[in-house]
């Protein structure tokens, strides 16, 4: 009788244990879709809040950049969701003259109207815009950024210069979050090269 009392009573704990367990698994569950779905929310705020006078997103990059090629417009959100920024700037594609990913005050990338003189000073050609050579000095390998952002040259006098920031604190060049900055970095940059060769 004994023995059996322990092994219910075993039982009963495991049945405890396993009723525990699943409780935190909803519980995990539960927070990620609310964590998911409040994402979610805030991207369809912002997108609302660039549908706007016209505008029509027919791409979107990151939560930086929404490109409208019916009307052959662009919008800039110079911080993105990361902020969940309402400061969104807009322009014509003609407005784009050149552009330059910039790390940690390096140029690492540079494109735009004005490419035919950047090579003549000895760029070479990469995957998207010219990747700069010898022009900015002696770069040391640093495994850390602290700063990641697109400068947007414009034809306009009053405001010729954008910036897009993508990375603004101390980040792992090996950690995730620094590979989903660089590729949307690359894809905005590829996008403008294909906006600025349209003109």
């Amino acid at each position: 009788m004994p023995g059996e009392l322990v092994f219910m009573l075993i039982l009963g704990g495991l049945g405890l244990l396993y009723l525990l367990y699943k409780l935190i698994d909803v519980l995990d569950s539960s927070a990620a879709r609310s964590n998911r779905e409040y994402e979610e929310r805030k991207r369809n705020e912002l997108l609302e809040k660039v549908n706007v006078n016209g505008f029509h997103t027919t791409k979107k990059i990151g939560d930086y950049v929404y490109i409208d090629d019916i009307n052959k417009k662009i919008k800039f959100s110079r911080y993105g969701l990361d902020s969940y920024s309402t400061n969104f700037v807009r322009y014509n594609y003609s407005d784009i003259l050149n552009y330059q990913l910039i790390e940690d005050g390096n140029t690492v990338i540079q494109g735009g109207a004005d490419i035919g003189r950047a090579v003549a000073g000895g760029l070479l050609f990469g995957g998207a815009g010219a990747v700069i050579g010898g022009t900015t000095g002696e770069k040391t390998m640093n495994p850390i950024c602290t700063k990641l952002e697109i400068k947007i040259t414009i034809k306009s006098i009053n405001a010729p210069t954008e910036y897009i920031s993508l990375i603004s604190s101390s980040t792992d060049k090996s950690s995730s979050e620094y590979s989903r900055k660089y590729r949307i970095a690359q894809d905005i940059i590829s996008t403008l090269d294909v906006i600025i060769s349209s003109q």
